[in-house]
């Protein structure tokens, strides 16, 4: 059996907490995938005169899923990538006009199904968090974390996977990357970045289901991010984190129509200034929290790279002077 020989297949389900069969075309191109089965056991330990064990019992049955995806463009269109998008709204997203934002209404659960080479692993209630990881010269990855529970777990054979994505997402490369927090913009040297969206997630219990979970839920979250900036000495870090300033951040990769996005976080606050070493660079590694500015917009990942005016979509790179717009 070979570790290479993994696929992964999400749906969402129609009734949220039961079973709903991923098709061929429900594919994902996922790197580092693991699914881990979790066993809660109840240890039968009364009180005798004999100190030997009796057995354990088998309880709540849960998982714990991980694994990566590319973020890129839709190809065809400036949406988000049809079964990526799926994942996101997952982790608590919510998308309208191309772009998708965090949502404080509670996301339907999705049935995963992880397809070993010879095995097959069908889990269900999902739900889960995101982290986006940056590399200079990699593509961004959507690092997933979801929470459920388990349908099956059996033998088969892998699914002949349909419409997997044929668009080569964009590297980190020219990529356009800039905070505003204090007086000044700054266009940081960085190497990496990071946002996660800390999401927690609960399992409804059930007594009358036989793995003891209805489904999984997302009860709260607390984004935070963090970059490792060459040190510039004629930004004031120190007076940034001590005077709680707010700013925004902004990051738009690749160049390509119906293959660049844009990730944006209105409010974030720098949260500590941490020497490192960049391979001889003196660099900082740089934390920050992502706040609300309104309301669920501390991130906004946005594929359609528009402006909304009077209810029309404009392209917000190549719009016109003289137009006056405002966020859709």
């Amino acid at each position: 059996m070979l570790t290479k020989k993994t696929q992964v297949l999400v749906k969402i389900e129609g009734t949220p907490g039961t079973w709903d069969a991923p098709a061929a075309s429900n594919g994902i191109l996922a790197y580092d995938v693991v699914a881990t089965p979790e066993f809660s056991m109840f240890k039968r330990d009364p009180q005798s005169k004999i100190l030997s064990r009796y057995q354990s019992l088998s309880g709540v049955q849960s998982v714990t899923i991980t694994f990566k995806a590319e973020l890129r463009g839709h190809g065809s269109s400036e949406d988000p990538p049809d079964n990526i998008e799926v994942l996101l709204e997952a982790c608590g997203f919510a998308e309208l006009n191309g772009r998708l934002n965090p949502s404080s209404s509670q996301p339907g659960s999705i049935s995963i199904q992880i397809e070993e080479d010879g095995v097959v692993k069908k889990f269900n209630g999902c739900v889960g968090n995101v982290r986006i990881v940056g590399n200079v010269g990699e593509p961004v990855f959507l690092e997933f974390t979801f929470r459920g529970t388990i349908n099956d777990i059996t033998s088969g054979s892998l699914t002949t996977l349909t419409g997997l994505p044929s668009t080569v997402p964009p590297v980190l490369l020219s990529a356009t990357f800039n905070t505003y927090v204090g007086s000044s913009t700054l266009a940081p040297l960085i190497s990496t970045f990071e946002i996660d969206m800390q999401n927690e997630i609960a399992f409804s219990s059930d007594i009358s289901k036989s793995t003891g979970i209805f489904r999984a839920y997302i009860t709260g979250r607390n984004p935070i991010g963090s970059m490792d900036p060459e040190y510039n000495t004629s930004y004031d870090w120190l007076d940034r984190i001590i005077t709680n300033d707010l700013g925004q951040l902004s990051l738009l990769v690749g160049s390509t129509t119906n293959n660049r996005y844009r990730i944006t976080c209105p409010k974030i606050r720098f949260m500590a200034m941490d020497p490192t070493d960049r391979e001889g660079i003196r660099a900082l590694t740089v934390p920050f929290e992502i706040n609300r500015d309104q309301a669920n917009d501390e991130i906004v990942l946005e594929f359609g790279l528009v402006v909304m005016e009077g209810g029309t979509k404009f392209d917000s790179i190549s719009i016109a002077e003289g137009i006056t717009v405002s966020l859709a």
